[in-house]
């Protein structure tokens, strides 16, 4: 597909897959991890460690996702205005392993020598 084919497919997943399924596991976590601080919920074994600070993760995790989605979304916006390059370009040249394979057979020829 074209470049703006693909970011309209992008933006397309973006905001009606992506972004609802991460609402629902916020809105469903954000429960659990408050009675979980409220009843200051331990682990059953020997010392019991404390388990919200754990819990909190998902949430934190899940809204760290939706950030890098809208950020997903407005470089495809923009690139559909107008305003950036394609987003999803590969870049020219050689790749950082191709790289390291040049830069290892250079250095045995070196040691050949």
């Amino acid at each position: 597909m074209s470049p703006r084919g693909l970011a309209v497919i992008d933006i397309i997943g973006t905001i009606f897959f992506l972004l609802p399924m991460v609402v629902a596991v916020l809105w469903l976590s954000l429960p659990l991890v408050a009675e979980s601080y409220k009843i200051n919920e331990h682990s059953a074994n020997a010392g019991g460690l404390i388990r919200w600070p754990v819990k909190i993760l998902l949430p934190i995790g899940f809204a760290l996702l939706a950030l890098q989605g809208v950020s997903e979304l407005i470089k495809r916006i923009a690139f559909l205005a107008g305003m950036i390059d394609d987003p999803n370009a590969k870049a020219k040249g050689p790749t950082a392993e191709e790289e390291l394979a040049a830069a290892i057979a250079a250095a045995k020829a070196q040691e050949a020598k």
